[in-house]
């Protein structure tokens, strides 16, 4: 009997010792060339933040659509190491403080969203049209502007207005997709030109990927775009110049020397 016991106990060390060797795992997997860094091993499979159902401001789907103040967002995308897509976020860790990690479609390009909060009491602007929701006319809500980013020599004063979703669905936006409130620094949905949504969209070269591009002069998020190796997605990419859309190829490229700016 103890023989057996012996016999037992040798072979489930053996077993466990197997199993431990075989889920060693690689460093973090990077899933933007410009902002977050994965987390997990390089072997095996598993689910990011992005493949599960968030809630927002909004209602949410059991097919796994996130919708925020009327933007729908997809949350779905199951990775097997690295991310297939690029992406600002891999997971809601990537989005902090508060934000959730999200696609723009099934699969494509992920982004971080954050709360939206409405105004409730009087910015002290004089160009307050509104101090709460209760002003405002369904489905407006009353928020401190300004509403979406604007990139102008003469900038508004900031103050509270009363604001809708300018989109409820990507088909809303023609050539575009529908951002929800709470990404890239809007306040309400909104559409945003979009080239593509995901890396298969992206095939003219080798090496393409979508993601979104920054205009020079503000750094605002334009619009989604294929980038292929030498493009850029903002100007951070180009040292010795600025990166701006070739209307030609309708590529991000490094452009040598200063953006010429609104104002400027």
């Amino acid at each position: 009997m103890h023989r057996c016991t012996l016999l037992t106990a040798l072979t489930i060390l053996s077993l466990s010792t197997a199993c431990t060797s075989s889920v060693k795992g690689g460093g973090g997997a990077t899933g933007s060339n410009t902002s977050a860094s994965g987390t997990g091993g390089s072997t095996g499979t598993r689910t990011t933040d992005a493949s599960s159902t968030t809630t927002t401001t909004g209602t949410t789907a059991s097919t796994g659509m996130t919708t925020a103040s009327s933007g729908t967002m997809t949350g779905s995308s199951t990775s097997t190491g690295t991310p297939s897509n690029f992406g600002d976020c891999n997971t809601n860790a990537d989005c902090m403080p508060g934000g959730t990690c999200v696609a723009v479609v099934q699969g494509g390009f992920r982004l971080c969203e954050y709360p939206v909060m409405p105004a409730t009491m009087p910015s002290g602007s004089p160009g307050d049209t509104c101090t709460s929701s209760a002003m405002c006319t369904p489905p407006q809500q009353c928020f401190f502007g300004p509403i979406l980013p604007v990139c102008s020599p003469i900038q508004m004063a900031p103050h509270n207005q009363c604001a809708g979703p300018m989109c409820m669905k990507n088909a809303d936006c023609p050539n575009g997709v529908c951002m929800p409130a709470g990404t890239y620094g809007n306040e309400v949905a909104a559409c945003l030109l979009a080239q593509c949504t995901k890396d298969t969209d992206c095939t003219a070269k080798t090496g393409g990927h979508c993601a979104t591009v920054r205009e020079p002069c503000c750094s605002d998020v334009i619009g989604l775009y294929c980038i292929y190796p030498g493009d850029c997605r903002s100007n951070a990419d180009c040292p010795a110049g600025h990166c701006q859309i070739n209307q030609t190829t309708q590529e991000p490229t490094c452009v040598a020397g200063a953006a010429t700016c609104p104002g400027g």
